[in-house]
């Protein structure tokens, strides 16, 4: 605590001093709140706040953060601080979205109840919104799809199997995730994955890291019989909703299954929009999110919101709120 005490010195100028928290105030506190947080009085610009830093350093999901503040409130009726060795710019977002009193020393002073907002300079990269890598993606649309808990039952080396991914790359995955806060790792030997709140509220948060799927489009006059093709855009969208699918197919494979067709596109590939085919060439295999899933031969919903929101067609915006809308979250 004597960095943030420095920090407070070096920020508003005055000293700031800590006292222990009374018996009488941590008998009041439920046990499990003792377990998670280390509790101390702050004396800071002649107000006295209350220091609950976290044992372990990791931030409840939000949901619960929330519930946790309240009861605090309830028993010390004063400002509750998150007092934080470090902070992403996505959890940074969150309690400041969420008016959340935190410090971190050198970094940031954030005490709304306080009318206080504090920042030093944030490395540029905090700047940037990152998105999700395919397979990232490809694992948290499993996990909301699927609406079973078996994935967590399953080690990176069985997850890795059944997505027909590497090892490394589903660890790679698992870890962009985590980074985002989507999800956690629990276990030390064999390694599990873990999600936490309703799929919808992860969805939800995921906007606005999620990538559009599709690579690259190409015309056609048929789909080549090498590829394992999905339906997609209209031709997906009138499977889900009630739109009319429109006379040309719509179909999506990944794009490494089309490398070594070059002879293919070159006698089949025309740059018109008359051909009767158009491929989506996706940066993951459409059919993880189908084959494993649902017996059908169209891409999943989610993937195929994504790929539509760039459509100017008002037709589509209307029925793209009604495929998230029939997902049974």
């Amino acid at each position: 605590m004597d960095e943030l005490l420095k920090y407070l010195k070096n920020t508003v100028g005055e000293d700031s001093r800590l006292e222990n928290v009374t018996n009488d105030k941590l008998d009041k506190l439920p046990f499990y709140l003792r377990e998670i947080f280390r509790f101390q009085l702050l004396r800071f610009m002649n107000q006295d706040l209350l220091l609950a830093e976290l044992q372990k350093n990791q931030i409840p999901p939000m949901r619960q953060l929330k519930i946790q503040l309240t009861n605090l409130r309830k028993i010390f009726r004063l400002p509750i601080v998150f007092p934080l060795k470090d902070i992403s710019a996505v959890l940074r977002n969150k309690l400041v979205g969420s008016k959340i009193n935190f410090i971190v020393p050198g970094k940031q002073l954030f005490l709304p109840d306080l009318m206080m907002d504090l920042k030093e300079q944030y490395k540029a990269q905090d700047k940037i919104i990152k998105k999700l890598l395919p397979s990232a993606q490809v694992v948290l649309f499993y996990w909301i799809l699927r609406k079973n808990n078996r994935m967590e039952e399953l080690t990176f080396q069985q997850l890795a199997n059944e997505l027909h991914y590497t090892p490394m790359a589903i660890t790679n995955a698992i870890a962009d995730l985590q980074r985002f806060d989507l999800c956690k790792i629990v276990g030390t030997k064999g390694k599990h994955i873990h999600f936490e709140g309703a799929r919808r509220d992860l969805w939800d948060r995921a906007q606005p890291f999620l990538i559009n799927p599709i690579r690259t489009t190409l015309q056609l006059n048929v789909a080549p019989q090498e590829l394992s093709v999905y339906r997609t855009n209209i031709s997906a969208l009138a499977h889900y909703t009630n739109i009319a699918e429109g006379d040309r197919l719509h179909v999506a494979a990944e794009k490494k299954q089309f490398h070594g067709l070059t002879k293919y596109v070159d006698e089949n590939h025309r740059d018109t929009m008359e051909d009767e085919i158009q491929l989506e060439l996706w940066k993951y295999n459409p059919g993880l999110l189908t084959d494993n899933i649902a017996n059908v031969n169209f891409v999943d919903p989610l993937s195929l919101y994504l790929t539509l929101l760039g459509d100017n067609d008002e037709r589509v915006h209307k029925e793209l709120k009604h495929l998230l809308g029939d997902i049974l979250w």
